[in-house]
């Protein structure tokens, strides 16, 4: 009987210290685990001097950005954030590791928060769930002003 429970207070220690990793692990990725951000098709999102038909961000103010400079989103789905592993870094102190994500679903390009300390704008306002981006709107993370455009 004394092995027994030897035996269930190692198991109980172990399953103690995995579940101490897998928590550092998620706070350490900022609450998110976003797997589809991953599975994107094509090239990383980068410069571009012309508009496809796969539509773009164009840098309206703010960051280290150049104005005017634009950023094709060919992949389906672009993420946007302050570090190295983003298609688009945005390089502001307001903006969160992984901040906002540009998904492309039937042909249709769509902005989510991915749950960002200061949130993301879309023409002024808040973005709290997925929303359909048009020609025309405006991206706020931190600084940084970006304008969608889709080609006709």
């Amino acid at each position: 009987m004394q092995l027994f429970s030897f035996a269930a207070q190692y198991l109980l220690i172990a399953a103690l210290y995995y579940f101490l990793f897998q928590l550092v692990a998620v706070l350490r990725d900022g609450l998110h685990r976003v797997d589809n951000l991953q599975s994107g098709e094509g090239s990383v999102a980068r410069p571009s001097a012309t508009s496809t038909e796969d539509g773009e961000l164009v840098v309206v103010q703010g960051g280290k950005f150049r104005k005017g400079e634009r950023f094709t989103l060919k992949k389906q789905s672009v993420s946007l954030g302050r570090t190295d592993e983003n298609d688009i870094v945005v390089d502001d102190p307001y903006a969160s590791k992984r901040h906002a994500a540009i998904r492309r679903l039937r042909g249709v390009h769509q902005i989510a928060d991915l749950g960002s300390s200061n949130g993301t704008l879309l023409n002024g306002r808040l973005v709290t769930e997925p929303v359909e981006l048009k020609s025309g709107d405006r991206i706020q993370i931190g600084d940084a002003i970006l304008r969608y455009e889709k080609p006709h």
